[in-house]
């Protein structure tokens, strides 16, 4: 009995050995597979965030450009009233009295006021023409009389007395947008802004002002996408909010937190993206996670239950081999006891050579178990460099070193074999053996297909292509028939591998009935070939001129998608790329003439590791150059506009200075020189000469005595009735008249 005791006691201590080690590799192997999960969850995230940023940011840019052309139409069509001789008449009239015989003036100045204006957009609110002094409005229907009675009846601020909206209209001497107000418009109600641009005229008896006030709807800064758990605001410079929509989500940052143009960050629990309508105005969006992040957030249950299936069919395979490799060790144990329970009385030879043959058996099974551990770790071995791409090799060779696998080699190539007709993917023939010079490694891989991945002895050569494609088709004559063979191309270091064995199921996913081995190179030689064409290279170079960095942000964020999403670049191919963008960078830097250093900045990027991050670092170097090439611009242009100001304040009294003359001593071309004097000065040489010359007549008149005609003569103009009639049109009144007032 003691002897069936110490075999029981050995078959247990067998058993809790042998669940032990698979108990430790089952959890070794459940965290790649968490791992895996987790970094997938981690790269929904900023896959979901970054397409909602930039969904949002196109939809801003699409709502600014709609906001400044709408603007600028305004300004336009205002600024044609500054000058307006019919205008200024308007300001100076006095209010309508009953039987007033003006009115018939008044109706014409309706109908001028809407051919000056022209065409308006049907969709729009419209607009009023209010002068202050005679309480006259006009609009596109009629006109009315009394400030007053037009905000009562047809433009009601709802919020706002008539005595505010009086002092925010008329108070100020520039052009303003009014925060949004629920507004009443012919009995229509609807949230707008109100933009007023003044027009005013001196007069020794005071000031006279007018207002043009257009009406923007708040609905025209509402994008098509809006999402309304979402926020939307319009801001000023001093952090005023112009007009909010959506949730009324109170805006969360000071306005000078955010900065550029054009961008986002990440703010508590959501995104905030921004872009810039004109200088002083930001068109801003609060997205809350729910709506930034549902794409992750969906994610979340399907990652939880892949978790959850691979924990059980890893748990169920290491428990099935466990209890595999344990039946030796129990079979042993009741041969061990059945041997010692025996009477000795019977044929004690007999048990013993039973118990030799069973210990054989057993150890036969033994080592096919080992056997097939061996197999399972060097197939999850060579799916890890298969399948994940990495920048440090050393885990893999020290996970071979393990395992009796040797992965260190002066060359990598990989292979996979698609099966036919549902095969089983683990081969069941006797694989031919490497050719000279290389080792090989096969395993099961994934939907019925065989990974292969030859190790070159020496540096890869030309005739080392030729021999794995030898000895590939030796393989494929014993497979299925049907079945095809994808080869990549040959690699350098173990890093590349994974780029490799994605060109060989490259080759394997093409919609295309040839079979037998396929090479990467027929049918597909550039795809790992870097994407930096000639053009684009101009392009970066014209946005660095212009000082353009949203289109230096467009093409960097190409360069990044062809190169790092699209191809599966080599080490070597990514920093042939980062030495082409660096040539292109002291190329701009020359053409700018920057004075700085660029050798202490090269030396950075090549510091990092990571080539999204070196390239990030060459855009703004990019961009810095072109903000330094603006700065130039603008102090030449700055230079070039007082020189023009000051040879036109030196020759306006000549009566025969004509546009060609100027030109010629600025040594441009006349129809050049006016294109660039519009661009420089704000408006046509014609009109900013005509406005000098009646500038410098007003101050004549003011100041000296004498007459009409030789203050004509001094500020450039022939004849005097040419001068009387453009300084009445311009002034409201006659040469005399404003010296007598």
């Amino acid at each position: 009995m003691r002897g069936g005791e110490g075999s029981f006691s050995f078959a247990r201590r067998g058993f809790k050995r042998v669940f032990s080690i698979y108990l430790i590799s089952y959890l070794v192997m459940l965290m790649l597979p968490v791992a895996g999960v987790l970094y997938l969850n981690h790269r929904v995230n900023e896959m979901s965030e970054r397409n909602c940023a930039r969904d949002a940011e196109a939809a801003l840019q699409d709502v600014s450009a709609s906001l400044r052309a709408q603007l600028a139409w305004m300004d336009s069509t205002a600024g044609r009233f500054l000058l307006d001789y019919q205008t200024t008449g308007m300001i100076y009239a006095g209010p309508l009295t009953y039987g007033d015989t003006r009115v018939n003036t008044f109706t014409a100045f309706s109908k001028h006021l809407n051919e000056l204006i022209g065409v308006y957009d049907a969709d729009s609110l419209g607009y009023r023409m209010l002068f202050q002094d005679s309480e006259l409005v006009f609009d596109e229907l009629a006109m009315a009389q009394g400030l007053e009675f037009v905000f009562s009846t047809s433009l009601h601020y709802e919020g706002m007395s008539y005595e505010e909206w009086y002092g925010a209209v008329f108070s100020c001497n520039e052009r303003v947008l009014l925060p949004a107000h629920d507004i009443r418009i012919d009995n229509v109600r609807v949230r707008a802004l109100s933009y007023n641009f003044p027009i005013v005229r001196r007069s020794a008896n005071g000031d006279r002002k007018a207002v043009l006030q257009f009406f923007i709807p708040e609905s025209d800064l509402i994008p098509d996408s809006f999402d309304p758990r979402s926020t939307g605001y319009l801001l000023t410079r001093d952090g005023r909010t112009l007009a909010q929509f959506g949730s009324q989500t109170p805006f969360p940052l000071e306005v000078n937190a955010i900065s550029g143009q054009t961008g986002w960050l990440r703010h508590g629990g959501g995104l905030l993206a921004y872009t810039e309508v004109v200088p002083g105005m930001t068109l801003a969006m609060l997205i809350p996670e729910e709506v930034a992040f549902r794409d992750a957030l969906a994610m979340r249950t399907p990652m939880l239950l892949m978790i959850l299936l691979c924990a059980a069919v890893e748990g169920i395979m290491c428990l099935l081999m466990a209890r595999r490799n344990a039946r030796p060790i129990e079979n042993l144990a009741s041969n061990v006891n059945q041997m010692l329970n025996t009477p000795r009385q019977g044929n004690e030879l007999a048990y013993l050579h039973q118990s030799m043959q069973q210990l054989k058996e057993d150890r036969r099974m033994a080592e096919q178990a080992v056997q097939r551990s061996r197999q399972v770790e060097t197939a999850m071995l060579l799916s890890r460099v298969l399948y994940y791409q990495t920048e440090d090799a050393r885990e893999h060779l020290r996970q071979g070193d393990r395992i009796g696998v040797e992965l260190r080699a002066g060359g990598y190539c990989a292979a996979v074999a698609a099966l036919s007709g549902g095969a089983e993917p683990a081969p069941s023939f006797d694989v031919p053996d490497a050719p000279r010079g290389m080792r090989f490694l096969i395993s099961e891989g994934q939907h019925s297909s065989i990974n292969m991945l030859y190790m070159l002895e020496g540096e890869v050569q030309a005739q080392s292509m030729e021999q794995i494609l030898q000895h590939l088709q030796q393989v494929y004559a014993l497979l299925p028939a049907g079945s095809r063979i994808g080869v990549g191309r040959c690699c350098q270091t173990l890093e590349d591998a994974p780029f490799s064995y994605n060109q060989a199921v490259y080759c394997l996913q093409l919609d295309q009935p040839a079979q037998g081995v396929i090479q990467f190179d027929q049918v597909s030689p550039s795809f790992n070939s870097l994407h930096f064409p000639l053009e684009q290279q101009q392009r970066i170079l014209n946005a660095v001129k212009h000082n353009n960095e949203a289109v230096i942000d467009q093409e960097f964020d190409v360069l990044l998608h062809e190169n790092s999403v699209k191809r599966h670049l080599s080490s070597l191919l990514k920093r042939t790329l980062l030495s082409s963008v660096e040539a292109l960078l002291l190329m701009a830097a020359e053409d700018a003439a920057r004075n700085e250093n660029l050798s202490d900045y090269l030396r950075s990027v090549h510091q990092s590791a990571d080539f999204r991050t070196e390239l990030e670092i060459l855009r703004e170097e990019f961009k810095k150059i072109a903000r330094q090439t603006g700065e130039k611009h603008t102090r030449h242009e700055d230079g070039q506009r007082r020189e023009m100001q000051e040879w036109l304040e030196k020759n306006h009294s000549d009566s025969m200075l004509s546009i060609g003359g100027m030109a010629e001593h600025f040594g441009f071309s006349e129809s050049y020189f006016s294109v660039l004097f519009k661009e420089l000065m704000g408006e046509p040489y014609s009109i900013y000469l005509e406005r000098l010359r009646l500038n410098r007549a007003a101050e004549l008149l003011k100041t000296t005595d004498i007459s009409v005609e030789e203050v004509a003569q001094q500020v450039g103009y022939n004849n005097s009735t040419t001068f009387r009639r453009a300084f009445k049109r311009v002034q409201g009144i006659s040469p005399l008249q404003y010296r007598n007032q």
